[in-house]
Order: structure tokens, then sequence, then C-alpha cells
């Protein structure tokens, strides 16, 4: 069984990583793993949005 939903706060993120290919960003807490999916077409958008409201000091990695 998996999750279908969790939150994730984006003052606590660690680590970002974009698997553009895949259409997916992982964003990493301390102890929790998400991952988002994005539709091809919308994928700039939300990577955009993650990427501008994350702290400073964040590891982004696979831009």
């Amino acid at each position: 069984m998996s999750k279908s939903e969790s939150y994730v706060s984006f003052d606590k993120l660690r680590k970002v990583l974009v698997q553009r290919h895949r259409h997916t960003i992982k964003v990493n807490e301390r102890l929790e793993h998400s991952q988002v999916y994005a539709a091809p077409e919308d994928f700039d958008f939300v990577l955009n949005y993650i990427l501008t409201h994350i702290p400073e000091g964040t590891k982004v990695k696979g831009q």
C-alpha cells in the first residue's frame, strides 16, 4: 500500500531532484521523501513554482 497524497512544507525542504525525462520532481525533507508528477506542458511551471518557494541553501540537482 502506498500514499496517494502527502504534504510537504517548502521551508523544510533539503533537496530537490529534477528528472525532466520522467516528468518528476523529487522533494526531500529530512525524513519524508515525496515526488511531484507534472504533465510535460506544465512541468516548467511546476518546477519554477517549487524553485521560487524553497529556502536558500536547498540543494537542487538535475536542472
